[in-house]
Protein backbone atom coordinates (compact mmCIF):
# COMPACT_ATOMS: atom_id res chain seq x y z
CA UNK A 1 0.00 0.00 0.00
CA UNK A 2 1.07 3.34 -0.99
CA UNK A 3 0.10 6.62 -0.11
CA UNK A 4 0.21 8.07 -3.55
CA UNK A 5 -2.87 7.17 -5.37
CA UNK A 6 -4.64 9.53 -7.49
CA UNK A 7 -7.55 9.78 -5.76
CA UNK A 8 -8.96 8.35 -1.86
CA UNK A 9 -12.44 7.30 -2.21
CA UNK A 10 -12.94 7.72 1.28
CA UNK A 11 -11.50 11.36 1.16
CA UNK A 12 -14.36 11.88 -1.70
CA UNK A 13 -17.00 10.41 0.45
CA UNK A 14 -16.42 13.19 3.32
CA UNK A 15 -16.27 15.59 1.00
CA UNK A 16 -19.62 15.06 0.07
CA UNK A 17 -20.57 14.76 4.01
CA UNK A 18 -18.89 17.93 5.12
CA UNK A 19 -20.67 20.23 2.50
CA UNK A 20 -23.71 19.41 3.46
CA UNK A 21 -22.75 20.10 7.27
CA UNK A 22 -21.88 23.50 5.82
CA UNK A 23 -25.41 23.72 4.03
CA UNK A 24 -26.84 23.33 7.57
CA UNK A 25 -24.49 25.69 9.27
CA UNK A 26 -25.82 28.40 6.73
CA UNK A 27 -29.75 27.58 6.84
CA UNK A 28 -29.66 27.84 10.68
CA UNK A 29 -26.90 30.53 11.11
CA UNK A 30 -29.44 32.67 12.50
CA UNK A 31 -30.33 30.89 15.57
CA UNK A 32 -27.03 28.39 15.63
CA UNK A 33 -30.13 25.71 15.79
CA UNK A 34 -27.68 22.75 14.63
CA UNK A 35 -23.71 22.49 13.47
CA UNK A 36 -23.06 25.87 15.25
CA UNK A 37 -19.55 24.81 14.85
CA UNK A 38 -19.55 24.07 10.80
CA UNK A 39 -17.58 26.37 10.05
CA UNK A 40 -14.99 23.75 11.21
CA UNK A 41 -15.66 21.87 8.09
CA UNK A 42 -13.56 24.79 5.90
CA UNK A 43 -10.78 23.58 7.90
CA UNK A 44 -11.00 20.06 6.36
CA UNK A 45 -11.29 21.23 2.86
CA UNK A 46 -8.49 23.87 3.38
CA UNK A 47 -6.44 20.84 4.73
CA UNK A 48 -7.45 18.40 1.70
CA UNK A 49 -6.54 21.45 -0.24
CA UNK A 50 -3.12 21.49 1.19
CA UNK A 51 -2.26 17.63 1.03
CA UNK A 52 -2.74 17.51 -2.53
CA UNK A 53 -1.14 20.74 -3.08
CA UNK A 54 2.48 19.62 -1.24
CA UNK A 55 2.11 15.96 -2.57
CA UNK A 56 1.45 17.22 -6.65
CA UNK A 57 4.66 19.84 -5.97
CA UNK A 58 7.04 16.93 -4.84
CA UNK A 59 5.79 14.78 -8.07
CA UNK A 60 7.08 17.61 -9.94
CA UNK A 61 9.60 19.53 -8.34
CA UNK A 62 12.90 18.01 -9.59
CA UNK A 63 11.28 18.92 -12.75
CA UNK A 64 10.41 22.28 -11.94
CA UNK A 65 14.13 23.16 -10.15
CA UNK A 66 15.81 21.60 -13.58
CA UNK A 67 15.88 25.18 -14.93
CA UNK A 68 15.97 28.91 -14.01
CA UNK A 69 13.06 28.97 -16.88
CA UNK A 70 10.99 26.63 -14.89
CA UNK A 71 11.57 28.47 -11.50
CA UNK A 72 10.28 31.80 -12.91
CA UNK A 73 7.34 30.42 -14.41
CA UNK A 74 6.00 27.53 -12.49
CA UNK A 75 3.94 29.87 -10.33
CA UNK A 76 2.52 31.85 -12.61
CA UNK A 77 1.26 29.11 -14.68
CA UNK A 78 0.33 26.77 -11.71
CA UNK A 79 -2.30 29.58 -9.93
CA UNK A 80 -3.46 30.42 -13.59
CA UNK A 81 -4.41 26.66 -13.91
CA UNK A 82 -5.87 26.44 -10.45
CA UNK A 83 -7.57 30.00 -11.48
CA UNK A 84 -9.06 27.99 -13.86
CA UNK A 85 -10.16 25.55 -12.24
CA UNK A 86 -12.50 27.24 -9.76
CA UNK A 87 -13.32 30.38 -12.38
CA UNK A 88 -16.10 28.89 -14.38
CA UNK A 89 -18.23 27.49 -11.19
CA UNK A 90 -17.65 30.57 -9.47
CA UNK A 91 -18.76 33.07 -11.91
CA UNK A 92 -21.71 31.17 -12.93
CA UNK A 93 -22.40 30.86 -9.13
CA UNK A 94 -21.87 34.90 -8.92
CA UNK A 95 -24.30 35.37 -11.45
CA UNK A 96 -26.89 33.55 -10.31
CA UNK A 97 -26.17 35.08 -6.63
CA UNK A 98 -26.54 38.68 -8.02
CA UNK A 99 -29.90 38.00 -9.91
CA UNK A 100 -30.90 36.56 -7.10
CA UNK A 101 -30.15 39.23 -4.48
CA UNK A 102 -30.60 42.43 -6.39
CA UNK A 103 -32.70 41.88 -9.17
CA UNK A 104 -35.66 39.20 -8.24
CA UNK A 105 -35.45 40.32 -4.63
CA UNK A 106 -36.63 43.57 -5.72
CA UNK A 107 -39.27 42.68 -8.46
CA UNK A 108 -40.62 39.58 -5.54
CA UNK A 109 -41.19 42.68 -3.03
CA UNK A 110 -42.57 44.92 -5.70
CA UNK A 111 -39.32 47.51 -6.06
CA UNK A 112 -38.06 48.94 -9.18
CA UNK A 113 -34.39 47.85 -10.08
CA UNK A 114 -32.41 50.65 -10.82
CA UNK A 115 -29.47 50.06 -13.10
CA UNK A 116 -27.22 52.77 -11.27
CA UNK A 117 -27.50 50.75 -8.12
CA UNK A 118 -26.76 47.45 -10.24
CA UNK A 119 -23.95 49.11 -11.35
CA UNK A 120 -23.11 50.32 -8.06
CA UNK A 121 -23.25 46.56 -6.34
CA UNK A 122 -21.04 45.06 -9.09
CA UNK A 123 -18.30 48.23 -8.42
CA UNK A 124 -17.81 46.36 -5.26
CA UNK A 125 -18.27 42.76 -5.78
CA UNK A 126 -16.53 42.41 -9.27
CA UNK A 127 -13.66 42.02 -6.97
CA UNK A 128 -15.11 38.25 -5.80
CA UNK A 129 -15.74 37.54 -9.42
CA UNK A 130 -12.20 37.48 -10.10
CA UNK A 131 -11.53 35.93 -6.94
CA UNK A 132 -9.32 38.30 -5.14
CA UNK A 133 -11.65 40.00 -2.88
CA UNK A 134 -9.77 38.45 0.13
CA UNK A 135 -6.84 40.30 -0.71
CA UNK A 136 -8.38 43.40 1.14
CA UNK A 137 -9.95 45.20 -1.34
CA UNK A 138 -13.11 44.28 -0.10
CA UNK A 139 -12.63 46.56 3.00
CA UNK A 140 -14.55 45.10 5.69
CA UNK A 141 -17.16 44.13 3.28
CA UNK A 142 -18.76 40.65 3.07
CA UNK A 143 -19.10 38.71 -0.07
CA UNK A 144 -22.24 38.15 -2.30
CA UNK A 145 -21.83 34.35 -2.78
CA UNK A 146 -20.30 33.90 1.09
CA UNK A 147 -18.34 30.42 0.26
CA UNK A 148 -16.19 32.00 -1.92
CA UNK A 149 -14.32 33.73 0.33
CA UNK A 150 -12.59 30.43 1.21
CA UNK A 151 -11.56 30.15 -3.03
CA UNK A 152 -10.36 33.34 -2.81
CA UNK A 153 -8.15 32.89 0.54
CA UNK A 154 -6.80 29.72 -0.88
CA UNK A 155 -5.93 31.51 -4.42
CA UNK A 156 -3.67 33.83 -2.43
CA UNK A 157 -2.11 31.22 0.11
CA UNK A 158 -1.10 28.64 -2.70
CA UNK A 159 0.33 31.38 -4.84
CA UNK A 160 2.50 32.77 -2.34
CA UNK A 161 3.60 29.29 -0.72
CA UNK A 162 4.29 28.06 -4.12
CA UNK A 163 6.07 30.73 -4.60
CA UNK A 164 8.13 29.84 -1.57
CA UNK A 165 8.28 26.62 -2.37
CA UNK A 166 10.17 26.42 -5.95
CA UNK A 167 13.04 29.21 -4.29
CA UNK A 168 13.56 27.95 -0.68
CA UNK A 169 11.63 24.88 0.41
CA UNK A 170 13.32 23.54 3.22
CA UNK A 171 12.94 27.12 4.51
CA UNK A 172 9.16 26.83 4.54
CA UNK A 173 9.13 23.52 6.03
CA UNK A 174 11.77 23.65 8.84
CA UNK A 175 10.99 27.82 9.89
CA UNK A 176 8.29 29.53 8.22
CA UNK A 177 5.57 27.00 8.74
CA UNK A 178 5.98 25.73 12.24
CA UNK A 179 6.79 29.80 13.54
CA UNK A 180 4.03 30.89 11.77
CA UNK A 181 1.23 27.69 13.14
CA UNK A 182 2.96 28.96 16.57
CA UNK A 183 2.56 32.74 16.15
CA UNK A 184 -0.20 32.57 14.39
CA UNK A 185 -2.56 30.48 16.34
CA UNK A 186 -1.16 32.27 19.18
CA UNK A 187 -2.75 35.78 17.14
CA UNK A 188 -5.92 34.14 16.51
CA UNK A 189 -6.43 33.50 20.11
CA UNK A 190 -6.03 36.99 21.17
CA UNK A 191 -8.02 38.99 18.38
CA UNK A 192 -11.64 39.61 19.93
CA UNK A 193 -13.17 39.00 16.26
CA UNK A 194 -12.08 36.64 14.01
CA UNK A 195 -14.67 37.29 11.05
CA UNK A 196 -12.47 36.13 7.86
CA UNK A 197 -13.40 40.00 6.34
CA UNK A 198 -11.67 41.56 8.42
CA UNK A 199 -8.49 43.55 7.64
CA UNK A 200 -5.78 42.40 9.73
CA UNK A 201 -3.16 44.95 9.36
CA UNK A 202 -1.28 43.15 6.67
CA UNK A 203 -3.70 40.92 5.21
CA UNK A 204 -7.19 39.59 5.83
CA UNK A 205 -8.44 37.04 8.71
CA UNK A 206 -9.88 34.72 6.13
CA UNK A 207 -6.04 34.70 4.45
CA UNK A 208 -3.89 34.05 7.27
CA UNK A 209 -6.71 31.31 8.69
CA UNK A 210 -6.14 29.63 5.49
CA UNK A 211 -2.30 29.53 5.24
CA UNK A 212 -2.64 28.72 8.89
CA UNK A 213 -4.32 25.44 7.96
CA UNK A 214 -2.30 24.68 4.77
CA UNK A 215 1.28 24.94 6.47
CA UNK A 216 -0.96 22.23 8.89
CA UNK A 217 -2.05 20.23 5.62
CA UNK A 218 2.41 19.82 5.02
CA UNK A 219 3.07 18.03 8.07
CA UNK A 220 -0.67 16.36 7.57
CA UNK A 221 0.87 15.01 4.35
CA UNK A 222 4.02 14.11 5.45
CA UNK A 223 2.40 12.11 8.40
CA UNK A 224 -0.06 9.74 5.88
CA UNK A 225 3.19 8.96 3.84
CA UNK A 226 5.47 7.77 6.52
CA UNK A 227 2.55 6.00 7.99
CA UNK A 228 1.93 4.25 4.15
CA UNK A 229 5.55 3.04 5.05
CA UNK A 230 4.74 1.08 7.71
CA UNK A 231 3.63 -2.34 7.50
CA UNK A 232 0.65 -3.13 10.02
CA UNK A 233 -0.86 -6.11 11.00
CA UNK A 234 -4.69 -6.64 10.59
CA UNK A 235 -4.85 -5.71 14.24
CA UNK A 236 -2.83 -2.22 12.99
CA UNK A 237 -5.40 -1.55 10.63
CA UNK A 238 -8.01 -2.00 12.83
CA UNK A 239 -6.51 0.58 15.45
CA UNK A 240 -6.17 2.81 12.57
CA UNK A 241 -9.95 2.61 11.01
CA UNK A 242 -10.80 3.19 15.05
CA UNK A 243 -8.73 6.23 15.10
CA UNK A 244 -9.83 7.14 11.96
CA UNK A 245 -14.17 6.86 12.48
CA UNK A 246 -13.33 8.47 16.11
CA UNK A 247 -11.53 11.55 14.79
CA UNK A 248 -14.65 12.48 12.34
CA UNK A 249 -17.04 11.29 14.69
CA UNK A 250 -15.94 13.62 17.51
CA UNK A 251 -15.32 16.68 14.98
CA UNK A 252 -19.10 16.19 13.53
CA UNK A 253 -20.55 16.08 17.81
CA UNK A 254 -18.25 19.02 18.43
CA UNK A 255 -19.42 20.73 15.57
CA UNK A 256 -22.53 20.26 16.43
CA UNK A 257 -22.88 21.58 19.93
CA UNK A 258 -19.60 24.14 20.27
CA UNK A 259 -18.84 26.85 18.47
CA UNK A 260 -15.82 28.31 20.32
CA UNK A 261 -12.11 29.06 18.81
CA UNK A 262 -10.75 26.46 21.08
CA UNK A 263 -12.83 23.99 20.11
CA UNK A 264 -12.21 24.09 16.39
CA UNK A 265 -8.52 24.17 16.48
CA UNK A 266 -8.98 20.97 18.51
CA UNK A 267 -11.21 19.66 15.21
CA UNK A 268 -8.49 20.81 13.24
CA UNK A 269 -6.24 18.63 15.21
CA UNK A 270 -8.60 15.56 14.83
CA UNK A 271 -9.14 16.70 10.88
CA UNK A 272 -4.97 16.00 10.63
CA UNK A 273 -5.17 12.61 12.10
CA UNK A 274 -8.13 11.41 10.84
CA UNK A 275 -7.00 12.85 6.96
CA UNK A 276 -3.57 11.57 7.16
CA UNK A 277 -5.08 7.74 7.87
CA UNK A 278 -7.16 7.84 5.50
CA UNK A 279 -4.31 9.03 2.76
CA UNK A 280 -1.74 6.20 4.61
CA UNK A 281 -4.86 3.32 2.55
CA UNK A 282 -4.02 1.24 5.85
CA UNK A 283 -7.53 1.78 7.11
CA UNK A 284 -10.04 -0.94 6.16
CA UNK A 285 -12.46 2.40 5.07
CA UNK A 286 -9.67 2.03 1.74
CA UNK A 287 -11.11 -1.16 1.02
CA UNK A 288 -14.68 -0.10 2.07
CA UNK A 289 -14.59 3.10 -0.23
CA UNK A 290 -12.58 2.23 -3.17
CA UNK A 291 -12.24 4.89 -5.60
CA UNK A 292 -14.92 5.06 -8.35
CA UNK A 293 -16.77 6.37 -10.99
CA UNK A 294 -19.46 7.11 -7.90
CA UNK A 295 -17.17 8.71 -5.66
CA UNK A 296 -15.18 11.21 -8.32
CA UNK A 297 -18.83 12.03 -8.45
CA UNK A 298 -19.36 12.74 -5.32
CA UNK A 299 -16.61 15.18 -4.89
CA UNK A 300 -17.27 16.94 -8.04
CA UNK A 301 -20.42 17.38 -6.81
CA UNK A 302 -19.87 18.69 -3.59
CA UNK A 303 -17.84 21.21 -4.94
CA UNK A 304 -21.14 22.39 -7.11
CA UNK A 305 -22.97 22.25 -3.51
CA UNK A 306 -20.74 24.13 -2.15
CA UNK A 307 -21.07 26.87 -4.53
CA UNK A 308 -24.59 27.13 -5.36
CA UNK A 309 -26.20 26.43 -1.54
CA UNK A 310 -26.15 29.94 -0.64
CA UNK A 311 -27.91 31.34 -3.46
CA UNK A 312 -30.56 28.89 -3.00
CA UNK A 313 -31.08 29.72 0.17
CA UNK A 314 -31.22 33.02 -0.52
CA UNK A 315 -34.42 32.06 -3.01
CA UNK A 316 -36.15 30.54 0.06
CA UNK A 317 -35.51 33.44 2.81
CA UNK A 318 -36.69 36.18 -0.14
CA UNK A 319 -39.53 33.61 -0.30
CA UNK A 320 -40.40 33.75 3.16
CA UNK A 321 -39.63 37.09 3.98
CA UNK A 322 -36.55 36.05 6.10
CA UNK A 323 -38.84 35.13 8.58
CA UNK A 324 -37.12 31.98 9.89
CA UNK A 325 -40.34 30.35 11.33
CA UNK A 326 -41.40 30.12 7.87
CA UNK A 327 -38.10 28.80 6.94
CA UNK A 328 -36.98 26.44 8.78
CA UNK A 329 -40.04 23.97 8.54
CA UNK A 330 -38.66 24.05 4.38
CA UNK A 331 -35.12 22.70 5.41
CA UNK A 332 -36.22 19.87 3.68
CA UNK A 333 -37.36 20.90 0.49
CA UNK A 334 -34.54 23.09 0.89
CA UNK A 335 -32.07 20.43 1.04
CA UNK A 336 -33.49 18.49 -2.17
CA UNK A 337 -33.44 21.94 -3.81
CA UNK A 338 -29.91 22.45 -3.26
CA UNK A 339 -29.25 19.04 -4.47
CA UNK A 340 -31.22 19.26 -7.82
CA UNK A 341 -29.99 22.59 -7.99
CA UNK A 342 -26.12 21.56 -7.60
CA UNK A 343 -26.41 18.45 -10.22
CA UNK A 344 -28.05 20.90 -13.00
CA UNK A 345 -25.54 23.77 -12.14
CA UNK A 346 -22.40 21.19 -12.21
CA UNK A 347 -23.62 19.80 -15.53
CA UNK A 348 -24.26 22.96 -16.57
CA UNK A 349 -21.05 24.62 -15.64
CA UNK A 350 -19.67 21.60 -17.79
CA UNK A 351 -21.22 22.32 -20.76
CA UNK A 352 -20.09 25.85 -20.47
CA UNK A 353 -16.80 24.37 -20.52
CA UNK A 354 -16.57 22.14 -23.53
CA UNK A 355 -19.12 24.69 -25.29
CA UNK A 356 -16.18 27.24 -24.27
CA UNK A 357 -13.28 25.34 -25.39
CA UNK A 358 -14.87 25.11 -28.60
CA UNK A 359 -15.59 28.69 -29.62
CA UNK A 360 -12.03 29.43 -28.81
CA UNK A 361 -10.95 27.11 -31.40
CA UNK A 362 -13.45 28.84 -33.93
CA UNK A 363 -12.04 32.20 -32.85
CA UNK A 364 -8.40 31.63 -33.06
CA UNK A 365 -9.30 30.04 -36.73
CA UNK A 366 -10.74 33.22 -37.87
CA UNK A 367 -9.00 35.86 -36.49
CA UNK A 368 -4.99 34.21 -35.92
CA UNK A 369 -3.06 33.01 -38.54
CA UNK A 370 -1.97 29.30 -38.07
Amino acid sequence: MTATKTRNGFIDVQRFFYCWIIVLLHFYIDTRAYFMGGGSAVEFYILISGVFFFRSFSKKKNKILSSKASLDSYPLIYIKDRFLRFFPYTSVAFIITFFIRYIFANLYAGKSVQFSALCNHLSKDIWEFFLIKMNGIHKNGGFLNGPIWYISALLIVEFIVICILVRKERLFYTILAPLSLLIGYGFWGAVDDSNHYLWRGFTTFGVMRVFLATCLSYYTWRLSVKLARIKFTSAGRFLLTFIEISCHAMAVVIAMYTNTRYYRWITTLLFVIGIAITLSNHSYTADLFKQSKLTNWLAELSMAIFFIHMPVLYFFEILCDSNIDRLYPLIIPFLISVLIISICYMYGVKWLIRSGKKCKKVLCSLFIQQ
